[in-house]
């Protein structure tokens, strides 16, 4: 049964599995194909992690998501104003998130990352560990092929995680 999230209903045995650990989630960064052409328009990228570990761990929120300029400036992505599911990804199976950004400078040319900044992007599992600095990722366009990071806003918001 599909909650209206989109979600799965969780079996009872699914609603004790443990948070989802660093260690256990296989992370990709993909800008979409979708290019936006205007200031202001969403440019989305889709953040992936995929289950590596052994038995079933829960996805419970948002991730942690930032783009930064080495100890310089940076843009911490939040999260929709709905409240995500409880998502149990079981080993294998992975959830996604819809990241939406200004890519294209306003209309004073002005970009807070641009691409020649060598901007980075750095993600964490929803409930991490305070000890925990994330892990880099580098977005790659649909072919796998890298490119860079542009982010012209200073906001980033993400959708829902939803499971794939």
């Amino acid at each position: 049964m599909q909650s209206p999230s989109g979600s799965a209903a969780l079996p009872t045995s699914d609603k004790a599995a443990a948070n989802c650990v660093a260690g256990h989630l296989r992370w990709t960064l993909i800008h979409l194909d979708q290019a936006a052409t205007t200031p202001g328009d969403p440019a989305p990228a889709r953040l992936t992690a995929v289950n590596t570990g052994g038995s079933p761990c829960a996805f419970d929120g948002y991730p942690g998501f930032r783009v930064h300029v080495g100890k310089g400036p940076e843009v911490v992505a939040v999260g929709a104003r709905t409240v995500p599911s409880r998502l149990v990804l079981a080993p294998g199976r992975s959830v996604v998130v819809d990241l939406h950004y200004a890519e294209v400078p306003d209309t004073s040319g002005y970009c807070f990352l641009s691409t020649g900044t060598l901007a980075q992007a750095q993600v964490l599992p929803p409930h991490a560990a305070p000890h925990e600095v994330g892990t880099g990722l580098p977005m790659t366009d649909s072919h796998g092929k890298r490119v860079p990071m542009t982010v012209c806003g200073e906001n980033m918001w993400m959708s829902a995680p939803v499971l794939h």
